[in-house]
């Protein structure tokens, strides 16, 4: 679900009170990804308001945020998304082969700073790019008491290769793609 202003919301689109209200009386659990730096003393509080901060995860690239998201609702564990791209490397088509090569390097490079990507913002998960995910990661991070979620995944291989390396969660644009492979653990 994608929640917008007040001022968005005049044009048709659901605020995040809109959806936190949606989702309060269902038995899910909720990803809000930040992607604003401000207002985030509104975001906590309408966690709480709604009901949904015991079942709510709170992710972002930009830790600033997510000491504020802390501050105003301790109760609401934190995700630390990663990598950033900040320059939008990852869409320029041109730049795919060195992209795959940078995330595979990455991908064994991750492991060794698994507890500081969780100690920096005082993260309970970790929200990895899929093409960064490793079993060695995963375990790193589970050994820490930290879930592993992987976005962006729109692929059944991919999904399985997370589903084997045994991530917490998989954020996708396509939930029918669950029905490729077996359930995730846990």
């Amino acid at each position: 679900v994608v929640a917008h202003s007040s001022e968005e919301a005049a044009s048709g689109q659901p605020t995040l009170d809109d959806a936190l209200d949606f989702l309060a009386g269902r038995d899910v659990a909720l990803h809000v990804d930040l992607k604003l730096t401000a207002r985030l003393d509104e975001v906590a509080a309408a966690l709480g308001r709604h009901g949904v901060a015991g079942r709510a995860v709170v992710s972002s690239f930009h830790l600033p945020s997510l000491r504020a998201i802390a501050a105003h609702a301790p109760d609401v564990p934190i995700g630390f998304t990663y990598p950033e791209d900040r320059y939008g490397v990852s869409k320029r088509r041109a730049l795919k082969p060195a992209v795959r090569l940078g995330t595979l390097a990455l991908r064994r490079a991750i492991v060794a700073r698994v507890p500081a990507m969780l100690a920096r913002p005082g993260a309970r998960a970790l929200m990895l790019q899929h093409a960064v995910v490793s079993a060695a990661a995963v375990a790193r991070a589970h050994a820490a008491g930290a879930a592993v979620w992987a976005w962006t995944v729109d692929d059944p291989d991919e999904l399985a290769r997370l589903e084997a390396a045994g991530v917490d969660a998989v954020i996708t644009n396509d939930p029918g793609l669950f029905s490729t492979v077996a359930t995730l653990p846990r």
